[in-house]
Parts: C-alpha cells; structure tokens; sequence
C-alpha cells in the first residue's frame, strides 16, 4: 500500500513547519550567527505500516527552547579541536572582556564565566531564564490543522485504496 497524499501532505508540512521554526527564532530575537536557523530541516520516512516526519536542527536548540535544567553548564572549552558553541555566539555578537583585552585566553575565560553563569541562572534573561518554548510554540501553534489536514490526506489515501481492490 502506498499513501500518496499523505505523504504529500508530510512533505509540505515538513517545509512549513521548518519555515516556522525560522520564523519564531527572528521574532524571539534568539538568532545569533544563523547557524541555528539554517540547520532547521525535515526528514520524512516512510514503510507499509508507517510515515514518520522529523524536524532537525542543532542540538542546542533544546537549551534555547527549554532553558538549561539541572543546574548544568554549558561546554566552554574546544572539542575535537572545534570552538565551542558558546565562544562561537560570543564572537558573532561581537561581546568582548571588560578587562584584559580580547586575547584568546581572555575570551576562553570569559565563555567560562558565562556559561558558569548560565549553569547558575539559565539562558535568555528576557524569557524568565526559562527558554523560550519554541518548539512547544510552533507545534501547538499548529497542530489543530495539521491533524486535520494529516487526516483527510489519509482518508483520501484509503478511499483510493479501497476503491483500486
């Protein structure tokens, strides 16, 4: 069996859904470098019994979008001889050491500073240090819909079927 429409309808709802998820970063205002932002996309999988559509992005979007739990820190040190995420924001938004110069080591200790900051308080002062729940946002915001359009590609789908047996 192959569900046609309703694979078409995952696939335009994959596009919108990443659209959306740019969307609400540029009105959050949580849109550094854009890496973030150009690292939304989809993925859709299917076989006989299922359809499956994944929306990916980086893995810190959960710390933008939940806050950071548990007290924990965010890495501020290189790994695998790659800068840190953090040091990366820190140089996109331009922010430089109040003292000392803006020396690498000057920086490494401030991106220490500020995630030990972070670990203490949590991410986003605008948002309460909560997150700002975009992924809870635009799913919400959306789901009414797309049930109902997922529905009725899948009754289209199995009224073909029905009438191709």
């Amino acid at each position: 069996m192959r569900f046609i429409e309703l694979h078409k309808e995952l696939e335009r709802y994959g596009h919108f859904l990443v659209l959306k998820y740019r969307e609400k970063l540029k009105k959050d205002r949580t849109v550094a470098s854009g890496r973030l932002s150009d690292s939304f996309t989809y993925e859709l999988r299917e076989s006989d019994i299922q359809s499956k559509l994944s929306i990916l992005a980086l893995q810190y979007i959960g710390s933008i979008s939940e806050g950071i739990n548990n007290k924990r820190t965010p890495p501020s040190k290189e790994y695998n001889g790659k800068e840190s995420d953090l040091l990366s924001w820190i140089r996109t938004k331009g922010i430089k050491p109040r003292k000392g110069g803006d020396s690498e080591s000057n920086m490494k200790r401030m991106a220490f500073a500020i995630a030990r900051s972070i670990g203490k308080h949590g991410v986003i002062a605008r948002f309460g240090y909560k997150g700002t729940s975009i992924i809870d946002y635009v799913y919400k915001d959306i789901s009414g819909i797309l049930g109902q359009d997922l529905l009725a590609a899948y009754n289209r789908d199995v009224t073909r079927i029905l009438e191709e047996m």
